[in-house]
């Protein structure tokens, strides 16, 4: 079975249509991911685990290295923002998880502008520097 097969295979098993997707993995329109699915076009390496977390599953799935059955849904975690932004985590990724979920309660009521969000990024990358 193509990766392709696999996209197409995944993504119906979701109930999930082709717009979603496209919409899920950056794409503007569903022409990519038809192409995709029908083999037309390769999926570029800097998509797959694009693919792989928007399909709740793993790149080793997706390229025919991994066996349906371990790649259940429960792995991953679908957080949404206020403003409709998303995100999709794994749930193996717990110390994460729980970041994630101190930052949303804390944090994500402030509407802060580009300059500040980088702000914040400089200063948690600050912090991370000092521990070395």
């Amino acid at each position: 079975m193509s990766v392709g097969s696999r996209i197409k295979q995944r993504r119906e098993s979701l109930g999930m249509t082709q717009e979603e997707l496209a919409q899920k993995v950056g794409y503007t329109n569903r022409t990519t991911i038809t192409k995709i699915e029908k083999g037309v076009n390769d999926i570029i390496q800097s998509k797959l685990w694009e693919f792989a977390n928007a399909l709740r599953t793993t790149p080793g799935y997706l390229l025919g290295y991994d066996e349906p059955d371990s790649t259940t849904n429960d792995k991953f975690i679908d957080y949404r923002f206020k403003d409709g932004t998303s995100f999709t985590i794994t749930a193996d990724n717990e110390r994460l998880m729980s970041n994630v979920k101190k930052w949303i309660q804390n944090v994500n009521e402030f509407d802060f502008d580009d300059n500040e969000m980088e702000e914040l990024m400089n200063y948690a990358k600050f912090i991370m520097m000092k521990r070395k």
